[in-house]
């Protein structure tokens, strides 16, 4: 019974909210992120899980931020990236932490973390925290040598820069109600389904 607006919510703070968490503790396949991409997609538009194949709007221009046209909603894979590189961040840095200790006894044996080779007889997880200073070297290499890791700092980095959309004020700085904004960004981008659209998109 929820409004475009309101499914719009529920996923950003609270099945988001979720991922998010547990991406700074495990390393998430691609597929797993690709499903709970997929059941959200589905769910904001028609409010039920199972598959959809049209939507109103791709996803990743929800993902942009409100600025550039869209909603703001986190890009799992890219966010999964960053949280990644946290891990890794967390084995050179915090070597008091119990998991570190057991990374560093078996893997590491004294070397630097961000020197040496992936081990071959690594598992998944430990290869992809490993390889994950490739992803931190293409923004800011120097983040090692800070006291702390801000993931959304990171994930605004990797993201880059989005050009803005002239209309983005009429979002951005409206008192309106959330439901009365998204029906409004859905007619700005003629997909609303009213019965004149309707038939173009057929």
């Amino acid at each position: 019974m929820l409004s475009y607006a309101g499914r719009l919510q529920l996923i950003k703070f609270v099945l988001f909210g979720v991922q998010t968490y547990l991406s700074q503790v495990f390393v998430l396949p691609q597929k797993v992120l690709k499903l709970i991409q997929t059941a959200c997609r589905v769910f904001l538009w028609t409010g039920k899980s199972g598959t959809f194949k049209r939507a109103l709007i791709a996803w990743e221009h929800i993902c942009l931020p409100k600025t550039a046209g869209g909603w703001n909603v986190i890009d799992l894979k890219i966010w999964n990236q960053v949280a990644t590189c946290k891990l890794l961040w967390t084995l050179a840095k915090k070597k008091d932490v119990l998991r570190v200790k057991w990374v560093r006894e078996y893997y590491t044996k004294g070397r630097n973390v961000l020197l040496m080779d992936v081990p071959a007889q690594a598992s998944w997880v430990i290869k992809k925290v490993f390889g994950a200073v490739k992803t931190i070297s293409s923004v800011n290499g120097s983040v090692f040598q800070q006291a702390n890791f801000y993931i959304k700092r990171r994930y605004n980095a990797l993201r880059g820069e989005f050009a803005k959309v002239g209309w983005r004020k009429m979002i951005c700085n409206n008192a309106a109600p959330p439901k009365c904004l998204f029906v409004t960004w859905l007619i700005i981008h003629a997909r609303l389904p009213t019965c004149d659209v309707i038939g173009c998109l057929k």
